[in-house]
């Protein structure tokens, strides 16, 4: 939302006359407001939805990802979130499982059983995933 406003841009604009970088002007502003302390816990949340064709038919898939920081370790649900999806990119692309070259984001390497194994492997940290897949006029399939 933040970059949809504008808000994340690095172009400076005209401010009553100043040149502001409303990146930096955001930064300035929320980051001593959200200075994360010892005692702060954090929990990360995310959903992502997709809709398309499957076999000629709509389809729906959802994918719910919750997690929080982890007191044992001391990681925070955004570094786990993170490093073991790092990790786990690390590993396939040292197996030379990914072919495409060139800095790309996951959602564009990422297909098929490598998602899967993104899913597996994030499970097996101990990090909440849930997918459905909802056809239209059909009952939601968890998995």
């Amino acid at each position: 939302m933040l970059a949809e406003l504008g808000l994340m841009s690095r172009e400076p604009i005209d401010v009553d006359g100043q040149r502001v970088v409303p990146k930096r002007l955001l930064d300035a502003v929320l980051l001593p407001k959200m200075r994360y302390t010892e005692e702060d816990r954090d929990l990360v949340l995310l959903q992502v939805t997709a809709k398309g064709l499957r076999q000629g038919r709509p389809l729906t898939l959802t994918l719910r990802l919750c997690d929080t920081h982890d007191d044992a370790t001391g990681l925070t649900a955004m570094a786990r979130t993170t490093g073991f999806t790092c990790a786990i990119f690390a590993r396939l692309v040292a197996e030379q499982k990914l072919f495409t070259a060139g800095v790309l984001s996951c959602e564009k390497v990422l297909s098929g059983v490598h998602v899967e194994r993104l899913i597996a492997g994030l499970r097996a940290a101990g990090i909440t995933i849930a997918l459905e897949a909802k056809r239209v006029g059909a009952k939601a399939a968890s998995a």
